[in-house]
């Protein structure tokens, strides 16, 4: 019997700040460029995770060219579930009672 698979875990939510970008975008309804700096206020570090998930899906990119050009992010379908796993888990781990020990179901 294997007790340990020699296997590379390492993806894109492994990246530091992803959990907690995805549950804000997920919870704010999408986040202005600036706003990534309640997450990592080391700009150029959040800018470049930000970049990624774009890259890889999780999140949607566009410029606001309103008043004030502003770049703003907003999770996609795929992001939006896995930050619903992610706030339960958040939620979980601060010690928020679910009824029964049950988890709710997640929001389609």
């Amino acid at each position: 019997m294997t007790l340990f698979v020699d296997v590379d875990f390492k993806t894109p939510l492994s990246e530091k700040y992803v959990c907690d970008v995805l549950v804000l975008a997920r919870e704010q309804g999408g986040l202005k460029a600036s706003d990534l700096m309640r997450v990592c206020t080391n700009y150029q570090v959040i800018k470049k995770t930000a970049q990624m998930m774009v890259s890889v899906g999780l999140l949607n990119c566009y410029t606001d060219r309103g008043s004030r050009l502003r770049v703003i992010y907003e999770v996609t379908p795929m992001g939006s579930k896995i930050a619903d796993h992610f706030a339960i888990a958040r939620d979980i781990f601060m010690g928020e009672q679910y009824v029964d020990g049950v988890i709710p179901p997640m929001e389609e």
